[in-house]
């Protein structure tokens, strides 16, 4: 079950994600993230254990966006508890769906990315849940 966010937003940065110029709360966010579980505690499998060490540590933009917005990659989201869905082959990521929260204010009602970086298509798609928090979802495939 996820922890009811504050109906005020506190201080908020500006950060670029492609051209969009996003408000977050990074610090509102962290703490949201300190009350989530760990990829590991909700699956043990050898994909999860790839993306938990290995994948959601590269230097994608879209991870670059969220962990400087405050998002913990290594987390899943409580109400979600199988928040990463990825299959691996020979050490190397075919697919990732996975899904994060941080609390911010989107320029418009949503934000949706198609674009190809190292050597992975990806999908972003930025909606709000609520006044304050914002899902991101993202879809990876190799190409």
């Amino acid at each position: 079950m996820r922890m009811p966010m504050s109906k005020m937003l506190g201080f908020m940065e500006t950060i670029k994600f492609k051209e969009f110029e996003i408000q977050v709360d990074v610090e509102e966010t962290r703490d949201f993230y300190k009350h989530q579980n760990s990829i590991m505690e909700d699956c043990g499998c050898s994909d999860c254990k790839y993306f938990h060490d290995t994948f959601s540590k590269l230097p994608f933009s879209v991870y670059e966006f969220l962990i400087k917005s405050g998002v913990n990659l290594q987390k899943n989201l409580n109400d979600e508890p199988t928040g990463v869905h990825c299959a691996v082959e020979n050490d190397r990521l075919i697919f990732s769906v996975q899904e994060n929260i941080f609390i911010g204010k989107l320029p418009q009602k949503e934000l949706e990315f198609d674009y190809d970086e190292s050597n992975f298509n990806f999908k972003v798609y930025f909606y709000h849940l609520n006044e304050s928090e914002i899902k991101v979802q993202i879809d990876i495939a190799a190409n």
